[in-house]
């Protein structure tokens, strides 16, 4: 049978165990309360960390969207775009992982403002880098214009040269005709105005002590030759005065040349030089005048025949031979 004293002590037990079981209830209580709250505080974390990636993903997505807009055919200005876009992304991951990894939502969106503050700088850049382009678009364009203009300008003065040159090469070609029918009557008119001679006569002389001339035929007693001839009459000849060069060819066919009694060299009508050996002038009046040429060349002659030739402007214009024994 169960004693006073043994009900009591359970009694004691009893209210020790109800009491334990409260108090653990409670922790357990409590601890389920904070494991809630702790589930609940992680949901909304992860919810915020995948918000905050949507965010991360729509920024960079439209960054990107934004950059690709700005991409033209200008190879230098899209190369800058593709780096720009690789720049983007590399912050996106490191933007990424700092929210992934250390939980720092707020640092991730100071990051994820410094985006779009980067992305309006590139904007901007390539913006500048696109006005630079026109601008040299539109210099290149006025320098095209400007070459068309210049090169049609310089195509006209290669025309106006062109023509200038045909008109200088005709003007030439004109006036040397003009030069060669000038010549031509120049030629004409001196051979028109050359006055022939006639009436050739030749004869040896000697000079005596009283200086007298006395007619010889030896050529060891000749000391000088006289040449006369008849000028024949020529009006198409101006008065005035006249040459007449007289060549004496020894029977050597040697010209009689010395300077000193003033022999010298004719240009003759067939552009040859001839050696002379004395020359006349006379005063020509048009009419039928008698000349005559002493040579006295203080040297013996040879005997044979000599070749009497006379020129005037050039032409001869009379022969003659003669003989000295």
């Amino acid at each position: 049978m169960t004693t006073p004293s043994s009900s009591k002590a359970w009694n004691v037990l009893s209210w020790m165990a109800i009491l334990l079981l409260s108090g653990l209830s409670l922790y357990l209580w409590n601890d389920r309360a904070q494991l809630k709250q702790n589930i609940e505080n992680q949901r909304q974390e992860l919810t915020q960390v995948n918000e905050f990636y949507d965010d991360l993903e729509k920024e960079f997505s439209a960054a990107t969207e934004e950059l690709n807009n700005l991409k033209t055919d200008n190879v230098e200005l899209n190369n800058l775009i593709e780096s720009q876009k690789a720049e983007l992304r590399s912050q996106k991951n490191r933007i990424a992982r700092l929210a992934r990894e250390n939980k720092d939502l707020g640092q991730a969106r100071i990051e994820l403002n410094a985006i779009r503050q980067r992305v309006s700088s590139y904007i901007a850049q390539i913006e500048e880098l696109k006005s630079q382009n026109q601008a040299l678009a539109n210099s290149n364009f006025s320098l095209r214009e400007e070459k068309k203009i210049l090169t049609g300008e310089i195509e006209k003065e290669r025309k106006r040269t062109e023509e200038i040159m045909e008109s200088k090469t005709l003007l030439v070609s004109e006036n040397e005709n003009l030069q060669a029918e000038r010549d031509q009557l120049f030629v004409k008119v001196s051979a028109a105005s050359v006055i022939d001679v006639a009436d050739i006569q030749v004869q040896g002389y000697k000079i005596k002590g009283n200086g007298k001339l006395t007619k010889k035929t030896r050529a060891k007693k000749v000391n000088i030759v006289q040449v006369c001839f008849k000028a024949t009459k020529n009006l198409v000849t101006d008065a005035g005065t006249e040459s007449f060069m007289v060549r004496i060819i020894n029977p050597m066919g040697e010209t009689l040349f010395l300077e000193n009694k003033g022999s010298g060299v004719l240009h003759t009508s067939d552009a040859d030089q001839v050696r002379y050996t004395g020359t006349v002038d006379i005063e020509y009046q048009n009419t039928e005048a008698p000349v005559c040429m002493q040579w006295q060349p203080e040297l013996p002659f040879m005997k044979g025949k000599y070749q009497v030739e006379i020129y005037n402007k050039g032409y001869k214009v009379g022969a003659s031979i003669f003989e000295l024994k």
